[in-house]
């Protein structure tokens, strides 16, 4: 943020996907690599993950580069958060807790990514009836549909 501060930088610019990968001396623009994956693909996905996995299945899903099954993953992606919690001195016992949220994660279709998940292109829910078999369920048919996806 400083070197932003610095140029003159409008204080809340846009930062795709925050582009958590790149340099830390990074413009912001990300070259495009050499050799790129030509698919197909399709993604598995699940409500027990967030963040990063949310961004890149809406990556995917949004640019409709190739299908999603399972259960849409868990909606939370907001940037640079972290929770503090307010204390009475001089014993430190707690006050309050609150959450610092300075900038919500878009989605490559404009939507904000907090709270709205993709949808899953086909819903197959984790069971008590395929519990066993879940995982190769989920397999077999992200393949079935990677391999007719246009």
């Amino acid at each position: 943020m400083a070197p932003a501060l610095a140029r003159g930088d409008a204080y809340s610019n846009s930062v795709p996907f925050k582009s958590a990968h790149a340099p830390r001396d990074s413009d912001g623009i990300l070259e495009p690599a050499p050799v790129h994956f030509r698919g197909p693909i399709a993604i598995v996905s699940g409500p027990s993950g967030g963040s990063h996995l949310d961004q890149f299945v809406s990556i995917i899903s949004d640019n409709g580069l190739g299908p999603v099954v399972g259960m849409p993953p868990g909606g939370y992606s907001n940037t640079w958060e972290w929770e503090e919690t307010l204390t009475l001195e001089p014993d430190g016992q707690p006050l309050v807790g609150f959450m610092w949220n300075i900038g919500h994660t878009l989605r490559p279709n404009g939507e904000i990514l907090e709270g709205n998940p993709v949808e899953v292109d086909e819903w197959i829910p984790l069971t008590a009836d395929n519990v066993a078999d879940y995982y190769g369920i989920l397999l077999d048919r992200a393949l079935a549909l990677a391999g007719s996806w246009n």
